[in-house]
């Protein structure tokens, strides 16, 4: 028998790598690989490099994909069917927000934890 650890690894690359989850939901930044490598639990996001360490100014708790370890529960909030994952989140908090009004993707740090800020606060 596999090691518990196995079915949710699988399921969270699975998760990882959907189309939705490959564009941060703050930044707007794509991601053409293998999906971004940190999720912000607080708010079950797959997001960028930059919008982490925004993130991780206000205290939100993020998670490395690769090397954290997820348990299964972990995994099944940021599926889109639990209100997890970035297509949820971007209903969520930018509903009303113009694509325009996102931070640029590797823009100032200033200009993301004003964003995040007033997003997720």
């Amino acid at each position: 028998m596999p090691p518990a650890g196995d079915s949710s690894e699988k399921e969270l690359q699975r998760l990882r790598r959907l189309p939705e989850n490959r564009i941060c939901p703050n930044c707007l930044k794509k991601d053409t690989l293998f999906g971004f490598s940190a999720v912000v639990v607080p708010f079950r996001t797959f997001v960028c490099d930059a919008c982490k360490s925004a993130h991780q100014a206000f205290s939100h708790r993020c998670k490395s994909v690769s090397m954290s370890n997820w348990t299964m529960e972990e995994v099944r909030q940021l599926d889109g069917k639990n209100g997890g994952g970035n297509a949820a989140a971007s209903a969520r908090w930018f509903a009303h927000c113009r694509e325009s009004q996102h931070p640029q993707p590797n823009g100032p740090q200033d200009a993301l934890k004003e964003f995040i800020r007033r997003a997720y606060e």
